[in-house]
């Protein structure tokens, strides 16, 4: 499927980079060619004038001169014309500096301005015809300047090569750089429909053991029908249990699943850490209470510990963060609750003395579903989807979350917020 979006995304890229291309070498060639036949024009006015004006003395005395001048002053005069052609009224020639180009060119009963191949010299030239006629409107003949050009058609030609072989270039690496780049930018993608296609696998699998669990405490309850209440609270107690990790199962998925699209939105409010730590650890003194173990609160209670954000999910994210530590520390250890302040930034840390991670795990503990072999085990309960709701938290609140653990020596889980002031 990533194979063929990433061929079609290729060729949609070179596709385009043609046609941007094609568009901006039409556009120079075009500017080129204008601003070449300018110059040329504008060298023939300027050449054309006075003979013009000679023809047009010559009018004025009433007649319409046979040569007007000698024709090799005019050569020399002129020596960037190629030929310069006076005609009669029937269009003969009277007067040429070259007959060879005189004979290939052509004229109208209007000032025109016309390239024209000269087969005998086998090149262009550039022709400006000027016709002359007396005060009855009678055509008296013809002043022809022409102009060679073909160094200025060679150099359009070469122009018009080097475009199409950058273009050929450009096209080849377009292909490339189109493929290179069409492969990065579905390399997410690809990451992410793999990740959403093992999400829903892992998530089936989640979902399919309790109620497994559930169908099998049912089955034994409905053989003993003729029993008490009381005679199957074993079953019933299993089957309680389950369904309330069922439910906490099912919350988490919903709270991924709106976060993956965007609806998961959080509030922003100036929150205040402390006392919601605080809050956070005396409702989970209970649980720390019953392995027994410690659980504590460092804090200067004079700090400044104010951020911008959500309180219920900062609330959600410390509760995820503790409840962790404690399932993951034996009796008569410790799990410690900090906050600090350095400049711009509130720290919460969690720290416990339980089992650890292992170094090869702490890169995919915040991965949704993912256990590692002791620090995540289906024994304490957990889906795998703390840590990842918490890391989600962590990032909607532009913050940073880190673990640093040593295996059998305990972990720490460090969150870095931006402070409110």
């Amino acid at each position: 499927m990533f194979a063929t979006a990433r061929t079609k995304l290729t060729l949609l890229l070179a596709a385009l980079f043609m046609l941007l291309y094609v568009g901006a070498a039409v556009a120079v060639y075009a500017l080129m060619y204008r601003m070449t036949v300018e110059d040329e024009d504008n060298l023939l006015m300027a050449n054309a004038k006075p003979l013009a004006s000679s023809v047009l003395h010559s009018l004025n005395h009433g007649e319409f001169p046979k040569a007007f001048v000698n024709l090799r002053q005019l050569e020399q005069l002129y020596p960037k014309m190629s030929a310069i052609v006076l005609r009669d009224a029937m269009g003969h020639i009277l007067a040429d500096t070259d007959a060879a180009v005189a004979e290939s060119l052509k004229y109208s009963y209007s000032m025109s301005l016309e390239t024209t191949w000269v087969p005998k010299t086998h090149s262009y030239v550039r022709v400006l015809s000027i016709h002359f006629s007396n005060r009855y409107g009678q055509s008296v003949g013809w002043l022809q300047l022409a102009l060679d050009v073909d160094h200025d058609i060679a150099a359009l030609n070469r122009l018009r090569r080097v475009l199409v072989l950058v273009g050929a270039a450009g096209l080849l690496l377009s292909l490339v750089a189109g493929f290179a780049a069409s492969h990065r930018a579905l390399r997410p993608i690809a990451r992410s429909w793999q990740r959403q296609q093992q999400f829903v696998a892992d998530a089936s699998h989640e979902l399919r053991t309790p109620l497994a669990v559930i169908q099998a405490n049912l089955d034994v309850v409905l053989q003993h029908g003729e029993q008490k209440v009381s005679d199957n609270l074993e079953w019933l107690s299993a089957i309680h249990e389950e369904i309330r990790r069922l439910t906490r199962l099912i919350g988490d998925l919903l709270t991924l699943a709106r976060a993956d699209s965007g609806e998961a939105a959080i509030r922003r409010e100036e929150v205040n850490l402390l006392p919601l730590v605080r809050s956070v650890a005396d409702r989970m003194s209970v649980l720390a209470e019953a392995k027994p173990l410690s659980l504590t609160v460092e804090a200067d209670p004079a700090g400044d510990y104010r951020v911008h954000g959500d309180a219920d999910r900062l609330r959600q994210l410390l509760t995820i963060l503790v409840d962790n530590a404690l399932k993951y520390t034996p009796s008569g250890g410790r799990v410690v609750i900090s906050l600090s302040r350095r400049r711009r930034v509130v720290r919460l840390q969690v720290q416990d003395s339980g089992i650890g991670i292992a170094k090869e795990d702490q890169s995919r503990i915040f991965d949704r579903f993912y256990r590692g072999d002791r620090a995540r085990e289906r024994g304490t309960g957990g889906a795998g989807l703390g840590l990842a709701i918490a890391q989600w938290i962590v990032r909607m609140h532009r913050g940073r979350l880190s673990v640093h653990s040593e295996p059998g020596s305990g972990s720490v889980f460090t969150v870095s917020l931006r402070s409110a002031v």
